[in-house]
């Protein structure tokens, strides 16, 4: 296996994000770019790189200005780079939805998850755990509506 580079790495954070956001699936990408769905799959998972024609397939499958996530890429791997929780970009947007109402922030965590009261701390517990990994965040703009009763999606 390729040793891939942070950059290449934080470029298939992108790509994913980019996809989750559009709501394109990896089958629906992989014909879109003319790839297998196991080569695009080694592609989102930072195991192969993407070659520079399936790049630009990839933003024109999606609209996207090429310029625009390469810029995005750089900005995610200069941060990882940093080595610090603080440093953390997300390559979606996260959008928190109750209902068909914005959130402007998420509702306390389910699931036995501590409660912590002070925004700050929530927000720095969180990013400890992206930076180890402990957890991955990709969001769906406007897909996932909770009807607030915890127990699943409206």
């Amino acid at each position: 296996m390729k040793n891939i580079s942070t950059f290449g790495k934080a470029m298939a954070q992108v790509m994913k994000g980019r996809m989750a956001f559009h709501g394109v699936t990896q089958a629906e990408m992989a014909a879109a770019i003319q790839l297998s769905q196991s080569q695009l799959s080694k592609i989102l998972r930072a195991e192969r790189t993407i070659d520079l024609e399936s790049f630009e397939a990839f933003c024109e499958a999606l609209d996207e200005n090429a310029a625009d996530l390469v810029k995005a890429g750089e900005l995610i791997a200069r941060r990882i780079q940093n080595n610090s929780p603080e440093s953390f970009v997300p390559a979606a947007t996260l959008v928190f939805v109750e209902g068909d109402e914005r959130l402007d922030k998420p509702k306390p965590a389910l699931n036995g998850e501590r409660l912590v009261d002070d925004e700050q701390a929530r927000i720095d517990e969180t990013l400890k755990k992206l930076h180890r990994g402990d957890m991955d965040i990709v969001a769906l703009e406007d897909e996932h509506k909770y009807d607030g009763d915890g127990d699943e999606p409206a």
